[in-house]
Parts: C-alpha cells; sequence; structure tokens
C-alpha cells in the first residue's frame, strides 16, 4: 500500500500553532461578537418613531408644494434630518428653539438687541411666512418722556388801556 506524505510548511512552531477547536471558538466568538454588534446598532437606528412621523410629514409637505422649497432640496435636506435624529444630533426641544431665537439678535448692534430679545418672546403680532419671503414681529412699547409744561402768555394789560 502506497502512503502519501505530505510535509508540514508551518511557519509556527508547534506550540504555537492553532488547532482546529481553537479556531473554531475564535470565529464563533467573533460571529457572536458580529452579531450583538449589528443587532444593536440596527435597532438604535431603527427604533425612533417620532424621527420617522417627523420625516412622513416633511415627505408630504415636500411632495404636495407646501413646503418653501424645491422638491429635490426638500426631500433631500428631510432625509438629512431623519438620519440625525437617528443618531441623536437632531434636538427639537424648546430650550433649542430659545436658543434660536435669541441668536438671531446677536447680529445686531448692542443698542438694538433689547428691542430684537422682547420681539422675538411670545405675544405681539406676527405676520406673514418664510415662503412669502419673511416673517414682520412687531410690538409696541410706549415710553413716557419728561412732561412739557407750557406757559400761558402773560395775560396782564398794558397800563394805557380800559
Amino acid at each position: 500500500m502506497l502512503s502519501l506524505q505530505y510535509p508540514v510548511q508551518n511557519s509556527y512552531p508547534v506550540s504555537q500553532a492553532i488547532t482546529h477547536r481553537q479556531f473554531v471558538r475564535w470565529l464563533l466568538a467573533l460571529a457572536a461578537f458580529s452579531t450583538v454588534f449589528f443587532a444593536s446598532a440596527i435597532h438604535a437606528a431603527g427604533n425612533n418613531p417620532d424621527a420617522d412621523a417627523a420625516y412622513q410629514r416633511q415627505r408630504t409637505a415636500c411632495t404636495n408644494g407646501s413646503s418653501n422649497q424645491n422638491r429635490a432640496t426638500c426631500l433631500r435636506e428631510a432625509g438629512a434630518a431623519l438620519q440625525a435624529a437617528k443618531q441623536g444630533q437632531l434636538a427639537d426641544t424648546p430650550s433649542q428653539y430659545d436658543k434660536n431665537r435669541l441668536e438671531r439678535c446677536n447680529v445686531l448692534p448692542e443698542k438694538d438687541r433689547p428691542d430684537c430679545i422682547s420681539r422675538m418672546q411670545p405675544g405681539g403680532v406676527v405676520d406673514g411666512s418664510a415662503r412669502s419671503g419673511g416673517i414682520l414681529r412687531e410690538s409696541v412699547m410706549t415710553e413716557v418722556g419728561p412732561p412739557i409744561v407750557i406757559q400761558p402768555p402773560d395775560t396782564a394789560k398794558p397800563s394805557g388801556s380800559q
């Protein structure tokens, strides 16, 4: 009977060689880690019903023409907002709205900022829209100045008249 023998060409010494059993264990551990990692990433990315609902509203506004952008830009921005929301980078909190509202006043000269801040507060008259070219906020402030004293004309009659 003929016996074929192949020479073993291992670059590692026998003490460092990986056995079949060790390789299978390593492969199973890698598969388990990958499964847990990718499942958690998929779960985190797909579990945001508020973001999905907001995306559907934005998409509807894009397709029916009620947004103030062209359709392609609107859809692209809606998709970007959805992705940012799913990654936790989109903050639509009331405190963020307040911060944004006050940031608009920072570009004005120092003497005009208090008036701008008062116009940005709730209340007052708001007219217009972004689609029509801008939002006009009106607030009325009454300033009371120093009193004006009017001197009555002198009613003394000259000495020669009756």
